[in-house]
């Protein structure tokens, strides 16, 4: 099992494109690890996970924090430009199909395997989180602190 990287004190900011750098690799190391164990643990009964949303740029963010709010449509995210792991290149997003079909229920069983999956690699979910559910979603545990926002 692989332990999330801690940094034992503030990120030097001369060194913090290198620590950067480092912990990005990490990530993308963790998630093809972790591609190929859900793909095995999800037996082929209907069901598809295919990865979506990994890196996003803020102007992106910006549109979709604006639907549901400004723009129509559902709401689809909580964080505004800058605040998502996604900008920083350090979430990955996965869509569940079932029999062809997208799944929107965070009740669906394949969640709680892919949220042990990531787990096993060091990596968090958004299945756990206190409110605004989010299954589908993977990132680096910390990642705040690699991206100059110490308030995780």
């Amino acid at each position: 099992m692989n332990t999330p990287y801690r940094p034992s004190n503030p990120i030097n900011p001369k060194r913090g494109a290198e620590l950067f750098a480092a912990q990005r690799h990490d990530m993308e190391r963790s998630l093809l690890r972790l591609k190929l164990p859900v793909v095995e643990i999800i037996p082929p009964i209907g069901l598809a996970l295919r990865r979506g949303t990994a890196y996003r740029t803020k102007h992106r963010q910006a549109a979709l924090y604006a639907r549901g709010r400004t723009k129509p449509g559902p709401i689809v995210t909580w964080a505004q430009p800058g605040e998502s792991a996604h900008n920083f290149s350090m979430a990955q997003d996965y869509n569940l199909f079932e029999n062809g079909r997208l799944v929107t229920s965070a009740e669906h069983p394949a969640w709680a395997t892919l949220h042990q999956a990531a787990t096993r690699h060091g990596l968090t979910t958004g299945l756990n989180w206190p409110s605004r559910h989010d299954p589908g979603h993977v990132q680096l545990p910390y990642w705040r602190q690699f991206a100059g926002r110490e308030d995780d």
